[in-house]
Formats: C-alpha cells, structure tokens, sequence
C-alpha cells in the first residue's frame, strides 16, 4: 500500500487517540488500531503468541560430543532425537538410556534439570 492510502485509511476508519497517536514524526498504533487494521485487510496476525514450553520424557542416547554442554536424547513417543543443554560439571551424571525430563519450548536446543546422582534422575 502506498503511504497516501495507509493515511486515508486512518484518517477515515480510526479514531485518533485511542487507536493511534502521532508523537514527533512518529505514527504510534495501539493494540486496537492495529487490530482493526487487520481485519479491514484481511491479515493474519504476523507474530502469533510463542508455544507455553513443555516438559517431555526422553531417553539420554548419546553423551560423547566434543562439546561437553550438550547431550543428544531420544524421545519415547516419536523417536525424535533432541539435543539438550546442560552445564559440563554434569556431565558425569548422564549415562546412555537414562529416563530424564527435557524442558522444549520450541527452540533447537532443549534444557533440562540436574540429575541427583548418577543414574538417578
């Protein structure tokens, strides 16, 4: 759209000062403006909310990376493979087919907690 027609929209179809305000040379839209913006165009939501993170059981598979931060885990219901942060004082503490909890919130690289003992989550 062409700066002409986004200013007749606003001038036309929103109210100033609660669905928009001009502060110096800036144009600032609230919430509402933005979302009436949307419908009368028919967007969808550009940036929708990120996923809540999820707790997920896995299996530690592998734990031999030259990086001593992460641990590769394989996840019991897809067979997902998963790399996990970890911090490197803890290294020891995994083992291979070790049941542990991974914290996913949609990133590459999941975390989890530190286990009790070795083996012992």
């Amino acid at each position: 759209m062409s700066l002409d027609e986004i200013r007749r929209r606003r001038n036309d179809r929103l109210e100033k000062g609660t669905d928009w305000e001009r502060i110096g040379r800036w144009i600032k839209y609230s919430q509402s403006g933005i979302q009436k913006l949307q419908q009368e165009l028919g967007v969808p939501e550009i940036n929708p909310p990120p996923k809540p993170a999820e707790w997920l059981d896995v299996e530690v598979w592998r734990c031999n990376f030259p990086n001593p931060r992460i641990i590769e885990c394989k996840e019991f219901t897809t067979g997902r493979l998963w790399h996990v942060r970890i911090h490197p004082e803890w290294r020891d503490r995994y083992k291979p087919r070790m049941k542990i909890k991974i914290l996913a919130n949609g990133e590459r690289i999941a975390t989890t907690r530190r286990p009790r003992e070795r083996y012992k989550y």
